[in-house]
């Protein structure tokens, strides 16, 4: 995923994870490594900050919702 800032991205995707990032393994790059062929990489990319996807499954949803809401992190409006 891009973002603008990694500084900046890092504490809202750290909470949104539950831990800091597994590696950083270059200026302007974090990665999260959740089991042997998954990974989360953010990499500062000012020119595609806000254009990648990323989906995240997670059963059951309401302990997460709630770890979550408890992190400050809040749902955005539903479409």
């Amino acid at each position: 995923m891009s973002c603008s800032s990694l500084e900046t991205s890092l504490p809202w995707y750290e909470k949104l994870f539950g831990t800091p990032p597994t590696q950083r393994p270059m200026d302007g790059l974090a990665e999260w490594h959740f089991a042997d062929s998954t990974e989360v990489q953010l990499h500062e990319n000012k020119a595609n900050a806000g254009k990648s996807t990323l989906t995240i499954g997670v059963l059951p949803i309401e302990p997460e919702h709630k770890r979550l809401t408890e992190q400050g992190l809040k749902r955005g409006q539903s479409s």
